[in-house]
């Protein structure tokens, strides 16, 4: 919520930051992109999307009003950590980084600099130290397949659609010629093409472009000062927009509906916290909430925190994100002492690592026990059958630089039937 308030605040005083703004169409901005449900709806989600959208915000707007050398090292620094937030952000960076050069070569170089400075440590450690150019999760979701490029275009309708007076105010801010700067435009247009190229996102609210909504705003501010006639017609507009944004979000509840995903396992993980042996190996598709509550090591079967299941060559690009990758022969080779499917916990299995378990002759070993969690749901999961014994569970395997990359075995386990 911080952050989301501090874009709010960053817009408000726009005209700090540019000269030519007026405090009307910094508040134009506010209202536009603080009822936009795109960026609304992500400000109490916990996630990451207000943070990346405060530092966007802040770098543009800082890349706009300063030229000075320490300034310019500022606004490389603001880059780099919007970057290491969210990495596709490094498009963000060339795009500043062009601009710079077209003004003041001089200048470019301290902003490669205090970008450089931050970013280059950070990188090279996380490269050492993982082996990848990239997060896991990128080639957990991202593949090469024609079907991905149909799923951005849709994803990208999804943005579009509540998005529409915005965009046509951007527009006619570009045929029109208005005061926004133009680097503003090019950027867009490259993020678009990045998003439809991914294959879009498996979450709600268009996530891939609620870190963008503020900047958006402030141009569609910019833009209809700009070609409205008269104050009567800005604040005509202004409201038009504003209804628009609240019939939608009205229309719309469930882009604000909070999950319910999240809410049920960290129910199923506390429970699990409770009443299984600390060092238990855990396989389930929910690494975020069920992993952490539960404190157990875990076996992230979607491969979202897992290096092998991550980098398997699987055509991928129809499903949703991040939903597509699986190994079940590699999580039963694992021999997890529990497993989970769906996505806390249901009788049967779902997803398509759900099905090679539930398939593969070893799954027999495993009993299946109902628990009632204290909400009343139900609660199931397969358990190991083995005689009380010490039982040796199989290391996930070694990265690519020789170290252990997957959350797993923390040495031997007495398990009962």
């Amino acid at each position: 919520m911080g952050f989301a308030i501090g874009c709010l605040i960053l817009l408000g005083n726009a005209s700090l930051f540019l000269p030519t703004i007026e405090r009307g169409e910094s508040a134009s901005a506010v209202m536009i992109a603080g009822t936009t449900g795109i960026f609304t709806v992500w400000a109490m989600s916990g996630m990451e999307v207000p943070m990346v959208a405060f530092l966007v915000t802040l770098t543009v707007l800082l890349h706009i009003r300063f030229s000075g050398r320490k300034s310019l090292i500022a606004v490389g620094l603001c880059a780099a950590l919007t970057t290491m937030v969210r990495p596709e952000f490094v498009l963000l960076f060339a795009v500043l980084l062009a601009d710079r050069l077209c003004r003041d070569r001089r200048g470019a170089a301290w902003f490669v600099l205090g970008f450089g400075g931050l970013y280059a440590p950070y990188f090279l450690w996380r490269l050492v130290t993982y082996g990848w150019l990239f997060p896991n999760t990128f080639y957990c979701k991202v593949g090469a397949s024609t079907g991905q490029l149909g799923r951005g275009f849709d994803y990208l309708g999804l943005f579009c659609w509540p998005a529409l007076l915005l965009l046509a105010l951007l527009v006619v801010g570009l045929v029109g010629r208005s005061r926004i700067p133009a680097f503003l435009f090019a950027y867009f247009a490259l993020h678009l093409v990045y998003v439809v190229a991914v294959g879009g996102d498996v979450m709600p609210a268009a996530r891939f472009f609620a870190p963008l909504m503020p900047i958006l705003g402030l141009m569609a501010a910019i833009s209809l000062h700009d070609f409205a006639r008269g104050p009567g017609a800005v604040v005509l507009m202004v409201g038009v927009i504003l209804a628009f944004n609240l019939a939608h979000s009205y229309a719309n509840p469930h882009i604000h509906h909070q999950g319910k995903v999240g809410l049920h396992g960290t129910e199923v993980g506390i429970y699990l916290r409770d009443n299984l042996p600390p060092d238990t190996l855990l396989a389930t598709s929910t690494a975020g909430s069920v992993a952490y509550w539960s404190r157990l090591p875990v076996i992230d079967m979607f491969g979202l925190t897992d290096e092998h299941i991550a980098h398997r060559d699987l055509n991928i690009g129809r499903g949703n994100p991040g939903h597509e990758k699986h190994d079940g022969k590699y999580v039963l080779d694992r021999k997890p002492g529990a497993i989970m499917f769906g996505s806390y916990g249901i009788e049967e299995p779902v997803f398509r690592g759900d099905h090679e378990i539930a398939r593969d002759q070893r799954f027999q070993q495993y009993t299946k026990k109902s628990h009632r969690l204290p909400s009343g749901r139900r609660l199931f999961v397969y358990y190991r059958n083995v005689e009380e014994e010490e039982v040796k569970v199989e290391p996930p395997p070694t990265g690519r630089r020789g170290k252990a990359k997957a959350n797993g075995d923390r040495g031997k386990a007495k398990r009962r039937r």
